[in-house]
């Protein structure tokens, strides 16, 4: 099957995808080709992007997937990234069949900085409270990277699950865009708020009922209603998080380690509630397309 190219915007909007014509692969190869390769600044910003599945052909990106945002490149597999990019955007959003509402959040809206960590926090090992912090599950592997999510991540289901937001109903429809309507769609969602109870207990997992099945989640919501990002304490005692289809991260936007969600530096999202998730969480929204033939 031909290359395909999906538009990523909000947790809370659906993705958009189509292919590429034999002509629109040899044109986007060459841009490709013309962008120098780099490690990426800590102060380069994120927002919506498009992600690129080459499908194996060799010709785009060594047949790599990869993610354009702004003028940056970042290849998923390959570890190949690459700036001055922005020809490259640009293109894409020349060819891409979407409206101009969405061409202007990919070129204007600032979602999260490409942040390093300053402290590396290690993998959980083989400690059975959830969730474990294991960055290598959920960032090397291509299909999962593109696919999950923050309330993926939040609610610990990488696979065989919808790219998720909260939704207020069994066909997927979006619940108002306020505070109050994201708490009702979590909950709806079969998670349970606990706000009062961290309040009064902080984070400790024997007041707060927590057990070998159940975590605690933060809800984090744009100024305007129109996303929400999700944070998750991990069994190490800090907090993590996905941002989109970026790599899962165990740092602000900062770099610095989360020891509380409430005085980190979340961007323009706020918070807004505390849950607790767990394993009979079902996340509602479209599903993810079906893997394509190899």
């Amino acid at each position: 099957m031909p290359p395909r190219v999906t538009l990523c915007r909000y947790s809370t909007r659906p993705k958009q995808s189509w292919e590429l014509s034999e002509t629109e692969v040899r044109q986007l190869s060459e841009l490709v080709a013309k962008c120098p390769q780099t490690n990426y600044e800590a102060s380069a910003s994120l927002g919506p992007c498009f992600a690129v599945e080459p499908d194996g052909d060799a010709r785009l990106a060594d047949g790599a997937s990869f993610v354009v945002s702004g003028g940056l490149i970042e290849s998923i597999r390959s570890g190949l990234n690459r700036s001055g990019c922005q020809d490259v955007l640009n293109w894409l959003l020349d060819h891409a069949p979407i409206d101009e509402v969405a061409r202007e959040e990919v070129r204007t809206r600032t979602i999260y900085r490409n942040v390093s960590c300053q402290t590396t926090l290690p993998p959980s090992g083989d400690s059975k409270i959830p969730p474990p912090w294991e960055p290598a599950r959920w960032n090397d592997d291509s299909d999962r990277r593109l696919w999950s999510n923050c309330y993926n991540y939040a609610n610990n289901l990488p696979d065989n699950h919808p790219r998720g937001a909260p939704v207020a109903s069994p066909d997927g429809e979006v619940p108002p865009l306020t505070q109050e309507g994201w708490i009702k769609a979590a909950k709806d969602d079969g998670l349970v708020e606990c706000t009062d109870q961290v309040e009064e207990h902080e984070f400790d997992r024997a007041k707060l009922e927590l057990s070998d099945d159940k975590w605690l989640v933060a809800l984090f919501v744009s100024p305007d209603g129109s996303d929400t990002h999700w944070y998750r304490l991990d069994n190490t005692g800090c907090w993590s998080y996905k941002p989109s289809n970026r790599k899962a991260r165990s740092c602000d936007e900062q770099g610095q380690v989360i020891r509380d969600p409430r005085a980190a530096d979340t961007g323009a999202y706020r918070f807004a509630a505390f849950f607790k998730t767990g394993k009979g969480v079902v996340l509602a929204t479209a599903r993810a397309p079906a893997p394509r033939p190899s």
